[in-house]
């Protein structure tokens, strides 16, 4: 399980959602607060000002690592309707 952390005008936010989802891993995404205290939030997580924020049993996950975890297990077409829930 990940657990995504970010925001809707983050378009590596929604491309992370989507991957995820075109894999059926699951995942949890929480929407930030707005404004600098989203950042805070961010860098308190992580220790970077940097989003998303991906964690895996509760330990932040470098970008790269995820990248690569996740390339391992097969993609299908997102549905209109999966695409709907995602993008905002």
């Amino acid at each position: 399980m990940y657990d995504i952390y970010g925001t809707d005008w983050c378009n590596t936010c929604t491309q992370v959602q989507k991957a995820l989802t075109a894999r059926s891993l699951p995942y949890s995404f929480t929407q930030l607060p707005a404004g600098p205290r989203g950042w805070e939030v961010a860098e308190e997580l992580s220790g970077r000002r940097a989003l998303p924020v991906i964690m895996k049993q509760g330990t932040v996950m470098p970008f790269n690592e995820f990248k690569a975890e996740i390339a391992k297990v097969p993609a299908k077409e997102l549905t209109q309707e999966q695409l709907d829930r995602i993008e905002p």
